[in-house]
């Protein structure tokens, strides 16, 4: 049977920051050269403002879709908006769908699925309005709603009062349109699991785990946008993941 090409299907507009934008590159570049050393026909259409476009000279029925879109949901590349659109137009491609990318984008909407299943988290509190949040947990983090990789995250996003937490909520009402969420913060390694497979028969593929013992102010003991994607920080340099996690 012959092999179908792949596209590689990924996002990056005005708003992308640079390390983002260049981190996008080069994941993109990579997996083409690894699917074309496989023997792949490989294509790569990037999205910037129009996903139609960037879909238009790929016919559904004859292409495979990597899904490599991410971004947030005011970007035309949010990764639950291009899902909807690859099932809308029948397309094979990796990845979640859409409905399960767009309910784990939201903090607000997995802090209610997590507890309407009766699993533990965090104390929390969906801060639309930074002067009338009441919120008793602390030390907390402050963070935005529904943004993802960290973005929005530094060392003042851990507050220890309720003055600092709403002015904290208000920089990120003001800079990111979905609003801010409060949460307990725990001070405590950070485990990351992988999963894969169908309901009811996943499979663990691996654990891993970045410790924050290096520091010894609690603000620094989290994984900020710098510790996520400034190769250069100390931030990123001290909290390497260990992969499999010694449990």
């Amino acid at each position: 049977m012959k092999r179908p090409p792949l596209l590689l299907l990924y996002g990056i507009d005005e708003q992308t920051v640079a390390v983002d934008a260049a981190d996008t590159r080069r994941m993109t570049r990579r997996a083409a050269e690894a699917l074309k050393a496989r023997g792949w026909q490989v294509a790569a259409s990037q999205v910037q403002s129009d996903l139609d476009a960037a879909l238009a000279p790929f016919e559904p029925d004859q292409w495979l879709v990597f899904n490599l879109c991410e971004g947030s949901p005011h970007q035309a590349f949010y990764y639950a908006r291009a899902a909807q659109e690859l099932e809308q137009r029948g397309y094979a491609f990796t990845g979640s769908t859409a409905a399960a990318l767009h309910r784990t984008q939201s903090k607000v909407s997995m802090k209610g699925l997590l507890e309407a299943a009766g699993l533990p988290t965090p104390r929390w509190q969906e801060a639309s309005k930074a002067q009338t949040l009441d919120f008793e947990a602390f030390p907390a983090i402050v963070k935005p709603a529904d943004e993802h990789g960290s973005f929005g995250i530094t060392r003042d996003s851990v507050v220890t009062t309720l003055a600092q937490a709403r002015a904290r909520a208000q920089g990120v009402i003001e800079r990111f349109p979905g609003g801010a969420i409060i949460e307990e913060f725990l001070d405590s390694p950070e485990y990351a699991i992988s999963l894969w497979g169908p309901p009811g028969r996943l499979e663990v593929l691996g654990i891993s785990v970045i410790r924050y013992d290096a520091f010894p102010e609690l603000r620094d003991r989290l994984c900020t946008f710098d510790a996520k994607w400034l190769e250069t920080s100390e931030a990123y340099l001290m909290t390497m993941p260990t992969c499999p996690a010694p449990l």
